[in-house]
């Protein structure tokens, strides 16, 4: 599905979730997936739904520890590459293109 803006959502989730604190907030990864992305508005699930999805792939885990406040705790078996465009293809520094295999390993054509 195309992005609506230069970035898509799951790509903006990819990107700032590794820079979030151990213990975090749904509301503060929200807001900085819409400065992200540029977009007015965006519902709360959406960015939701995306972190789900990266950690039913295995590339995130995580656990909600106040329901209620929706504070979550990294658990850091973070698998998203650190220097990676998300949704690119390019490595930021080596400027290289990449492929992510089915385990979720980086590998560099």
């Amino acid at each position: 599905m195309k992005p609506k803006g230069k970035i898509s959502v799951r790509a903006a989730v990819e990107k700032i979730y590794p820079m979030l604190p151990r213990r975090f907030s749904m509301m503060r990864l929200h807001a900085e997936v819409i400065r992200e992305i540029r977009r007015p508005y965006l519902f709360l699930d959406t960015t939701r739904r995306k972190l789900q999805e990266l950690r039913d792939e295995g590339l995130v885990d995580y656990d909600c520890i106040n329901r209620q406040k929706s504070l979550y705790h990294k658990n850091y078996v973070n698998k998203l590459p650190i220097g990676i465009i998300p949704g690119t293809g390019v490595d930021a520094e080596m400027r290289i293109d990449y492929y992510r295999d089915a385990d979720g390993s980086v590998s560099y054509a």
